[in-house]
């Protein structure tokens, strides 16, 4: 904090050099500041970090005393929010201790307090999955899909049963008017020994699931040998809209193995998946189809294109006239001689233009009109030399 010009010191006679950030006292030296701490009750000579700054008085070194201040408290919540995280913490009993009781409730009793290493099912289950390459991310008490999450590990049986959400798509050749929506189950209790087809054909036997879906993933009675097992993809974390394959004749343990997931994985079940599709180490092994552009046919060529269909029926009068325009003219088969002012034009031989007109009209025994039909040498051209 600035020191106002010419200000003296508030324990000696000399001129102050420093400032107090708590009670604004001027001093002159370190042994002045630690004197003055000592007087009137003690101060800290720490700067109140929730005093009101005027504007006017507002500086940079107050700028960052503020921006430090907001990042202690970052890292505070962050360490709140951790502890939480972890269910170390309830609302209104501190950290979760061991057993409780009626004498924890009252004061009594060993062990009141105190913080144990108790562990739930969801814990070992974490522990469990994560030894066969299945990372499972839990999330705080009271998010939804936490709630909805009925994973644990089994104690009796040593076995891991696992909550799995499938979304059936329907497919494209359904008879439906308006195509139906996809459908979500959640299935409860599923072994990781047991077959991905094997949960998906019990989910279909529910009751209530629309019969697209139990013919996607049932066979047919009647012709069981034409059934062809549906497509089982999952997103991959963080893969954008890249998918995880799953072949759906494996067990769970297989399966899920290599993949990370929130609280329980979502599989999604399709007819034919078209979408992106990659490995367990991240290589692309199918990409994602686009759908086909539609052409821009000219009106011109395409209604020549149905004249040809159509064997010339129906043709337009348009056509007719551009028919009719695309004849050559007689003197436009002459080259464009006729009418030509050009001084320095070409001399042509008068017996190949008269036979250049006759070819133009047709007629071989055409003669020019002022032309003497007695006289076959003698051609009147006009003005020759």
């Amino acid at each position: 904090m600035p020191v106002t010009p010419d200000a003296p010191c508030a324990l000696c006679p000399n001129r102050a050099k420093y400032t107090c950030p708590r009670c604004s006292t001027h001093t002159c030296s370190l042994a002045c500041s630690k004197s003055h701490k000592s007087l009137n009750g003690g101060c800290s000579a720490e700067r109140d970090k929730a005093k009101y700054v005027p504007m006017n008085a507002y500086s940079w070194g107050t700028m960052m005393d503020d921006y430090t201040y907001l990042e202690e408290i970052g890292r505070k919540v962050g360490e709140w929010g951790g502890e939480i995280a972890k269910g170390r913490y309830q609302a209104g009993f501190g950290v979760v201790g061991g057993r409780g009781g009626r004498g924890q409730a009252r004061g009594r009793g060993r062990g009141h307090g105190r913080e144990t290493n108790t562990r739930t099912k969801r814990d070992v289950l974490k522990m469990q999955l994560e030894a066969l390459d299945i990372e499972m991310d839990v999330l705080p008490a009271g998010m939804e899909r936490h709630g909805q999450n009925q994973s644990a590990w089994d104690f009796r049986t040593r076995a891991a049963q696992l909550t799995i959400e499938f979304v059936f798509n329907p497919p494209e050749h359904t008879s439906s008017n308006d195509k139906p929506r996809a459908v979500k189950l959640l299935t409860h209790r599923n072994k990781l020994s047991t077959t991905l087809l094997a949960i998906l054909q019990h989910a279909g036997e529910r009751k209530g699931v629309p019969s697209w879906v139990k013919a996607l993933v049932c066979p047919d009675m009647d012709a069981p040998e034409n059934f062809v097992a549906p497509q089982c993809v999952m997103r991959a974390r963080g893969g954008g809209n890249a998918y995880f394959r799953f072949d759906p004749r494996e067990d769970l343990e297989t399966t899920l193995r290599n993949t990370q997931f929130v609280e329980y994985p979502t599989i999604e079940v399709w007819e034919e998946f078209r979408g992106r599709v990659v490995d367990k180490v991240g290589k692309v092994t199918q990409e994602a189809e686009r759908p086909a552009k539609r052409r821009k046919i000219d009106k011109k060529a395409g209604g020549k294109a149905i004249a040809g269909l159509l064997d010339g029926y129906g043709s337009s009068e348009e056509e007719e006239q551009d028919q009719e325009e695309e004849k050559p003219d007689g003197l436009e088969m002459l080259g464009g001689y006729s009418g030509s002012d050009d001084e320095d034009g070409v001399q042509l031989d008068p017996a190949a233009l008269l036979e250049l007109m006759r070819q133009a009209r047709g007629d071989d025994n055409w003669v020019p009109p002022n032309m003497d039909q007695d006289n076959d040498d003698e051609v009147d051209w006009g003005d020759s030399d």
